[in-house]
């Protein structure tokens, strides 16, 4: 009988422990798979930002620092390792009770041959942070579906599409502005993300779990959970970008439709502050425009011809004293249009085009005149179609008609062509 109470008070002290201290995992808001070695340092969402301290050559485990805001956190775990991943959990007192938010983990899935040092492929999860502010966020957690008769549209320009959908997997791609910056073929329970280079890292733009497909006579649906969409303005979280740079890319080209290969790009951006010594236009690494001495205001800069793929410009801002703030975006060029690329070999194709005119104009001609001397030649035929031979002033007066009708068409198309 004391044993039995004995296991009595045991379980009523767990049930009293459990009942004011529980375990949570919110949204996932980054996900990515990334090759990194000593020393390297990689920024993820809200703030957040980790060290590969060291790690193992011949297992891949890890030492990891974790930091916020360029602070370092001490963390009750250090180590990432294959069976036992790197998890930051931080504790949240909510409605008086204690709950353990998980908001990171890191698990090492191999080693990645490098003759100069030791890489480890990681995989990085990152959910949601309670305490911290998620305006740059414009769908967070949410339950979506698409089919593959009708896309799913998202804010910022994004399209999602469905095809390929079978009882397991689905094929998912994702648009910009009618541009594939992502396809994928995913099973059921993956992730599909899209991500985009910072810095120092990645940012997850776009992100949404396959949870069930249900298949018809007509259609076929996707339906996907944790649906979770980023603003696509990108600050560096070490820049201390503020207020006073408005970065407001509207990367189009000269007749504001959107950007194809072989295409220029308009690039705006808005100061809302006059003591910026300097501003640097940076396009793919390199930089397409520098200005000083620069008041608030609207300014553009105009790019090279572009070519097919995901861009990326950042626009870095100097003040009077040598701290600078800067924002980067990411812009997609698609492939060239049949209409572009006529207009690329426009010179090439107009002579081609007025020969082919000149042939067929030839053509015509000889035909006319082949049709004058058979319709002279028969007059030795019969009697009866000597009325004809006898008009045949008449017929090379139609024929000149035509002909000069033929040099017409010939010459507007020429003009056309060389427009």
């Amino acid at each position: 009988m004391r044993y039995i109470y004995f296991a009595l008070i045991i379980l009523v002290f767990f049930g009293l422990v459990t009942t004011g201290y529980a375990q949570k995992t919110d949204a996932m808001i980054h996900y990515s798979e990334e090759s990194l070695g000593i020393g390297d340092t990689y920024s993820l969402e809200q703030g957040y930002s980790f060290k590969v301290h060291d790690s193992n050559g011949d297992t891949g485990n890890s030492w990891i620092e974790l930091y916020l805001n360029g602070n370092k956190i001490d963390t009750d775990d250090q180590f990432s390792k294959k069976n036992d991943p790197f998890e930051y959990v931080k504790t949240v007192t909510e409605n008086g009770d204690e709950v353990d938010h998980l908001i990171l983990r890191i698990t090492p899935l191999e080693l990645i041959e490098s003759p100069n040092k030791i890489l480890v492929k990681f995989k990085i999860e990152q959910y949601i942070d309670p305490e911290m502010g998620t305006d740059d966020y414009l769908l967070i957690d949410r339950s979506k579906s698409v089919n593959n008769i009708k896309p799913l549209e998202l804010e910022n320009g994004y399209t999602l599409y469905a095809s390929k959908l079978i009882q397991d997997s689905a094929v998912l791609t994702l648009e910009k502005d009618g541009s594939v910056v992502k396809e994928k073929k995913i099973d059921k329970g993956d992730f599909f993300t899209y991500n985009r280079a910072t810095s120092n890292g990645k940012s997850t733009i776009f992100l949404a779990e396959l949870s069930e497909i249900f298949t018809s006579k007509d259609y076929n649906t996707a339906f996907l959970e944790h649906v979770t969409l980023k603003k696509d303005n990108i600050s560096d979280p070490d820049s201390g970008l503020n207020s006073n740079i408005n970065l407001n890319i509207r990367v189009r080209d000269l007749n504001n439709n959107g950007l194809d290969q072989g295409d220029k790009a308009i690039i705006s951006y808005t100061l809302e502050n006059s003591n910026f010594s300097k501003v640097q236009v940076m396009l793919d690494g390199d930089q397409i425009d520098i200005r000083r001495d620069v008041n608030a205001g609207t300014y553009v800069t105009l790019t090279g011809n572009l070519t097919e793929g995901v861009h990326n410009t950042t626009v870095v801002a100097v003040y009077n004293d040598g701290s600078q703030v800067k924002q980067t975006t990411d812009f997609v060029v698609g492939s060239a249009s049949e209409e572009s690329s006529m207009g690329m070999n426009q010179s090439d194709n107009t002579s081609k085009s007025a020969n082919n005119l000149k042939k067929l104009a030839g053509s015509v001609i000889d035909r006319i005149t082949n049709n004058n001397t058979v319709t002279e030649s028969s007059t030795n035929v019969s009697t009866d179609v000597s009325g004809i031979s006898g008009n045949s002033g008449l017929v090379r007066a139609l024929s000149a008609v035509i002909t000069m009708i033929v040099f017409s068409i010939l010459a507007y198309f020429i003009l056309s062509l060389l427009r």
